[in-house]
């Protein structure tokens, strides 16, 4: 009984978010959502919008650019500064020489994804320049560690950039997808 009245409840959450998705509110405090979905028991109306409230929020699009900027900034600066912390302990051996080559790739993807996203907002079509510059900088990080860094670095960079490039493939033909049916 409870699953379908469950399931029901999704298929009308699911509604009132295609016909309002931008006046969705929770419902008033005398009826609140307890925890993240109402009781069962509760008026049914107000179910059903507790759990489109839930879907709205946690089922939303991808970060917008200013947010994306400012996080994937934050991580540079602080992926660079532990590995440059602890430079000393990623020389050390083969495997941590592997490990220094790894977190400056990420140091790569870290300001690459910065560089994309400030070009995006100020209306600048984002090409290979961004990925050199993101390459050299992080290269650069690598050499500061152990030579042997830069080599791995590239490495690693090469395979994030692909995977990066196959997952903005599949996002822009979602997009242009749902561009026709709208």
């Amino acid at each position: 009984m409870q699953n379908h009245r469950v399931g029901n409840c999704v298929r009308q959450a699911r509604d009132i978010l295609g016909r309002n998705r931008s006046g969705l509110e929770p419902p008033g405090s005398d009826e609140s959502v307890t925890g993240f979905f109402p009781p069962l028991g509760s008026n049914p109306q107000y179910y059903c919008l507790g759990w489109a409230y839930t879907i709205y929020h946690f089922h939303k699009p991808m970060a917008e650019s200013g947010n994306s900027m400012i996080y994937s900034l934050l991580l540079f600066v602080v992926t660079l500064s532990l590995q440059e912390m602890y430079r000393g302990k990623l020389a050390s051996s083969e495997l941590f020489t592997i490990l220094g080559g790894f977190t400056s790739s990420l140091v790569f993807l870290f300001l690459l994804t910065f560089i994309g996203n400030y070009q995006e907002t100020s209306g600048v079509k984002t090409g290979w320049g961004a990925v050199i510059l993101a390459e050299a900088v992080a290269l650069v990080a690598a050499g500061t560690v152990h030579r042997v860094c830069i080599t791995t670095c590239f490495l690693f960079s090469a395979v994030i950039l692909y995977e990066v490039k196959k997952i903005s493939e599949v996002m822009v033909s979602k997009s242009e997808v749902k561009g026709r049916r709208h």
